[in-house]
């Protein structure tokens, strides 16, 4: 009997390859059976879409990203969460510090990521590309591990998220000229009166620089449902 189970599971249930840095923690507050998929979790704390050409940089992510591209199948998921470390540190700590200009380290970033998402698409069509995170430290603040490392630099939040929303509009456009699917979160999470974050979803914790991964994981799963169906069905 257990065998049978397996087998239908195995027949009915798809696998999902979650690759992102830790921003992708939400993904673990969603059911994923209610989608009739099966994660697996590849979540690299400070992956960049920067590093991502770099196959010598501290996170590796590159190699363990291309690693599990590697065995995925066409009836494979993947699901990406980029961009909030380039966007709220790596482009801005290299121009500021280096005076490497903001435009070129932008425009590679958008390539990497752009390489990797092609890479992915050469195994399976069935790929969910999530925006990147808005940035969540605010302004003079060094409270908390990350925020206290990235204190020194000079850029606003605003700016950040300025930049952020520019490198979620990159994609999505490359996602539709690509054909991928594109999961725009800034929509629901962004505050239009201040041009930030709404403080709703920022941690419960003020030294975590993640947004609340229950309330990330209620918009994910507002979108995900048809996303999911559609590309079962068609792709």
């Amino acid at each position: 009997m257990g065998r049978i189970k397996e087998i239908i599971k195995k027949a009915i249930f798809n696998k999902v390859y979650i690759l992102s840095d830790s921003h992708g923690e939400f993904f673990k507050h969603i059911n994923f059976r209610t989608l009739l998929l099966t994660p697996e979790f590849n979540i690299v704390p400070g992956a960049t879409a920067s590093g991502l050409a770099n196959p010598n940089s501290k996170t590796q992510a590159r190699k363990k990203f291309f690693n599990v591209i590697e065995k995925i199948s066409k009836k494979d998921f993947v699901f990406f969460e980029l961009g909030e470390v380039d966007c709220g540190f790596t482009l801005w700590f290299l121009h500021e510090q280096r005076n490497t200009p903001l435009e070129q380290l932008f425009d590679k970033a958008i390539k990497n990521y752009t390489d990797i998402l092609l890479k992915a698409k050469e195994k399976t069509n069935r790929i969910i590309v999530f925006s990147a995170i808005l940035p969540t430290i605010k302004d003079g603040t060094a409270f908390g591990p990350v925020a206290n490392f990235r204190k020194d630099i000079k850029a606003s939040q605003k700016v950040r998220t300025q930049l952020t929303l520019r490198f979620n509009q990159e994609i999505k456009n490359f996602c539709k000229q690509s054909r991928l699917v594109y999961i725009d979160l800034d929509k629901k999470m962004l505050d239009k009166k201040t041009g930030l974050i709404k403080n709703y979803y920022l941690n419960d914790n003020p030294a975590d620089h993640h947004t609340n991964p229950i309330k990330t994981s209620k918009v994910i799963k507002q979108r995900l449902f048809f996303k999911v169906l559609y590309l079962k069905l068609f792709k």
